[in-house]
């Protein structure tokens, strides 16, 4: 049978019942602007009715969608065919796919140590063995020891963007491609984050390597709408026909996916506007936190939604600030090892949220070290 996406757990604490608890964990954007103004025009009929023509089974995603997503791509500086493109449904189901395709339950696959709480949730879902290394933009000397060493299936790295906000330069994004290429597992590139880069990013680890092995994955949620679905796999022809076999029909809607092609063709300015927005967010919460939270540290991000924080010590417990009126990501939702210490907070929040939130949250600092006199 198709290997089915899972049923991925929420990787924040959840604040459905909570009205009065400040939301700094959920790491994504609302809609943008022009993506609403799309998803209303009366002219998303015209493209519905040449949608309505066919039969509506692209297993692999719209041609239209397809040749979007390697526009998209050979533009950044990665050559890329439609035949490469397989268009999915969020990282549980791109996840399902590609570990229905090497491995099973149990089969040990590595990620980052943090790493994206939707993936380490997609991965715990499918009853996977998780091995945790370091960043890759820390080096990638621990990922290369373990993969000699271990049996390794599925392996998922961040080289732009993930959780503590840093983007790999041009000389190791090179190593590292080398580093893994030609190897038994598959190594997923995650460039979701890219659009949200302060600067542009380099090119996808595929640039430097044309090993089979070696899969990149986007999205067009951090971007554009945390609820956006729409995925995309970009892989050797013989791996995209291989998983398009393995499934029964489109992953996103149609809706999505036509809505994606017009996206696509805005990204430049969306991307612009959004890290114009970014940059004055990211200033704002630095003065404040360094105002009300002057012990805390983190490095400055390269791009993203959140900032990675060390606290003094490591008795701090994010969990417990529900309590205090204010949630973060919790640590068990990025860090397989579940390891106390840093955490993450998603500054790209409206300033009187953000405000409220960090006050909150030296309040509920200045209590736990009340305690522990």
């Amino acid at each position: 049978m198709p290997p089915r996406a899972p049923t991925v757990p929420s990787p924040h604490i959840c604040l459905a019942d909570s009205k009065d608890v400040i939301d700094l964990a959920t790491l994504g954007l609302p809609a943008h602007p022009l993506l609403r103004r799309l998803a209303t025009q009366k002219r998303r009929q015209d493209a519905f009715a040449t949608a309505f023509d066919t039969p509506g089974a692209h297993p692999a995603g719209l041609p239209e969608l397809r040749d979007a997503v390697a526009d998209h791509l050979t533009r950044q500086g990665l050559h890329t065919t439609a035949g490469q493109i397989m268009i999915t449904a969020g990282a549980g189901h791109t996840l399902a796919l590609l570990a229905g395709r090497v491995a099973h339950p149990r089969d040990r696959v590595v990620v980052e140590d943090p790493t994206s709480p939707q993936v380490l949730g997609a991965l715990r879902a499918l009853q996977m063995t998780v091995s945790a290394v370091r960043p890759v933009t820390d080096g990638h000397d621990q990922l290369t020891r373990l993969l000699e060493r271990r049996r390794v299936r599925l392996v998922h790295v961040m080289p732009t963007l993930g959780p503590r906000g840093l983007v790999l330069d041009h000389e190791f994004r090179n190593r590292l491609a080398w580093a893994i290429a030609d190897r038994d597992a598959f190594v997923i590139d995650d460039i979701s984050n890219a659009p949200l880069a302060f600067a542009t990013p380099p090119p996808p680890l595929a640039a430097y390597t044309d090993a089979s092995n070696v899969i990149t994955m986007g999205s067009l949620a951090p971007l554009h709408w945390g609820e956006l679905t729409v995925t995309w796999i970009r892989a050797a022809p013989m791996v995209i026909t291989s998983l398009s076999a393995t499934t029964t029909g489109a992953a996103a809607s149609t809706f999505e996916q036509l809505l994606a092609c017009e996206l696509l063709a805005h990204e430049d300015q969306i991307r612009t506007e959004r890290v114009t927005w970014l940059r004055d967010r990211l200033t704002h919460a630095s003065t404040l936190l360094s105002t009300h939270l002057p012990q805390f540290t983190w490095r400055p991000p390269e791009g993203g939604v959140s900032l990675w924080i060390r606290p003094p010590g490591t008795g701090f417990d994010t969990d417990a600030l529900v309590g205090h009126g204010v949630a973060l990501v919790p640590r068990s939702a990025v860090s397989p090892q579940s390891l106390p210490g840093r955490f993450a907070l998603a500054y790209a929040r409206p300033p009187d949220v953000l405000d409220e939130g960090v006050r909150r949250l030296a309040a509920a600092w200045r209590q736990i070290n009340e305690q522990r006199l």
